[in-house]
């Protein structure tokens, strides 16, 4: 049995199982750890590479891209003071998000909503402040 590799449209579909999770849980902790999940495929893909995808198709696929900074800012923003270490970790990785080539300038509607956008400014303005 050959090992299974995941592709853009694989984690794709994954992040988008998890969103919909979150959306329809009235459980403030259970949507934390899904937040958290989002953050951790991230950095799985690009700071631990242990998901072996076309980086740049990755990082240039503005849906995943806002997907993984509205995870990062609604985890920022909705955990607790006990999991300093992890939110401070997903700022970081908001900013980093939020730098990226693909989300300067036009957005298309189709991936972004009020929400998503709003954590996208969020997070440009944390990038901005330091």
């Amino acid at each position: 049995v050959s090992n299974w590799t995941p592709n853009l449209a694989d984690v794709e579909l994954l992040m988008s199982v998890y969103v919909a999770e979150t959306k329809s849980l009235n459980d403030h902790k259970k949507r934390i750890i899904l937040h958290q999940k989002i953050i951790q495929l991230y950095e799985n893909i690009v700071h631990r590479k242990t998901i072996n995808i076309a980086m740049d198709e990755f990082l240039e696929n503005q849906k995943l891209m806002l997907t993984a900074v509205r995870a990062c800012v609604s985890f920022v923003t909705s955990a607790g003071k006990d999991l300093k270490q992890e939110t401070k970790r997903a700022k970081d990785i908001a900013c980093e998000i939020a730098g990226l080539e693909c989300l300067q300038g036009k957005i298309s509607p189709s991936v972004c909503d009020v929400k998503t956008k709003k954590a996208l400014q969020l997070a440009q303005t944390w990038l901005y402040a330091f």
